[in-house]
C-alpha cells in the first residue's frame, strides 16, 4: 500500500519501498542463496519486479517497508511486511537483509522489533502472526527475542508463530524505542 510511515531505531529505518530502492531488492530475492527460507519463485525480471512495485503500491492489504542502515551503510540493506490484515490482526513476514555487508549485525532483529511497533501502535493490532521455517535459525532466534510464540506447524512444515501486543510489552518491545 501506498503510505508514508517511518518509524526509526538506532541505525536502523523503516520507510515506504521508494522507486530507486526496487533494483535492489530484485537483485536480493533473485540471489538463491540470501533466500532460501522465503517462497521459491522463478528468477524475476526488471519489468517483473516494476508491475509488482505498482502492484504492491495498490493493494490495500499490504504494507512493505524498506529497511535502511542510517550510518555505515547508509542505504537499503532488506525488506519487510505486515499484510494479511484481519479485524485486529495482521501477519508479518518477509523480511529480508540482503546487503552483504548488514547480516548478522542483528538488523533482523531491530526491523522486526520497529514492524511490531508500527502494527501494536499505528493499526492498533491485537496480535500479529508469522510463519518461519524451524531450520531458519537466526530468524527463529530472533523472533522468539522478540516475544514471539511457536502454535504449531502449518500444512507446509513452517512453524506458526505469534505474539500479542500484551506479550510485546511485556517482553520490552515498546521500551527499547522510546
Amino acid at each position: 500500500m501506498r503510505h508514508n510511515i517511518e518509524l526509526s531505531y538506532e541505525n536502523i529505518k523503516l520507510t515506504s519501498i521508494r522507486l530507486e530502492d526496487i533494483d535492489k531488492l530484485r537483485s536480493w530475492r533473485n540471489n538463491a542463496e540470501l533466500t532460501p527460507y522465503l517462497s521459491k519463485i522463478d528468477y524475476i525480471t526488471k519489468d517483473m519486479q516494476l508491475a509488482w512495485y505498482n502492484k504492491d503500491l495498490e493493494n490495500q492489504d499490504c504494507y512493505s517497508f524498506a529497511i535502511y542502515e542510517t550510518q555505515e551503510l547508509q542505504s537499503v540493506i532488506g525488506s519487510v511486511a505486515l499484510y494479511n490484515f484481519n479485524g485486529n490482526t495482521a501477519e508479518f513476514g518477509r523480511l529480508l537483509i540482503g546487503d552483504i555487508k548488514a547480516r548478522g549485525k542483528g538488523y533482523g532483529y531491530l526491523a522486526t522489533i520497529l514492524c511490531l511497533q508500527i502494527g501494536f501502535n499505528q493499526f492498533n493490532l491485537d496480535e500479529i502472526i508469522a510463519y518461519v521455517f524451524e531450520e531458519n535459525i537466526a530468524a527463529v532466534k530472533a523472533y522468539k527475542k522478540a516475544g514471539f510464540k511457536i502454535l504449531g506447524k502449518d500444512d507446509k512444515d513452517e512453524l506458526k508463530i505469534s505474539i500479542t501486543k500484551e506479550d510485546f510489552i511485556k517482553y520490552g518491545g515498546e521500551l527499547c524505542l522510546q
